[in-house]
């Protein structure tokens, strides 16, 4: 999955002039309207926080189809379910990691 990703940077400086809301905001990405679901994303912890902001629909690839807990800001990370676009019953469980509280002076 990692190949048809598109990754930008979202680095700390962002994070605390916009706010890190309106920074996830920005990055946040549906699969499309007619399924107004998100697509399966990961956040590295990292000094900079990488997004994804592109995964192209083809046979064989995943979107993630459910989410849970992905609004809260409260804890370090959030799961979503995905699910495969292929015939085959295979499911796969996708990790979304959302920004720690963090505090900015």
């Amino acid at each position: 999955m990692a190949g048809n990703v598109k990754w930008v940077r979202c680095d700390l400086r962002e994070i605390a002039s916009k706010g890190r809301r309106e920074c996830m905001d920005n990055y946040r990405i549906d699969v499309s309207e007619e399924l107004g679901r998100y697509v399966a994303a990961e956040l590295r912890l990292e000094l900079g926080r990488y997004v994804a902001t592109e995964l192209r629909l083809e046979l064989g690839r995943y979107v993630a189809t459910e989410q849970t807990n992905a609004r809260s800001l409260r804890t370090d990370r959030a799961s979503a379910r995905a699910r495969s676009l292929r015939s085959d019953p295979f499911r796969a469980y996708v990790q979304c990691f959302v920004f720690p509280p963090q505090s900015f002076s």
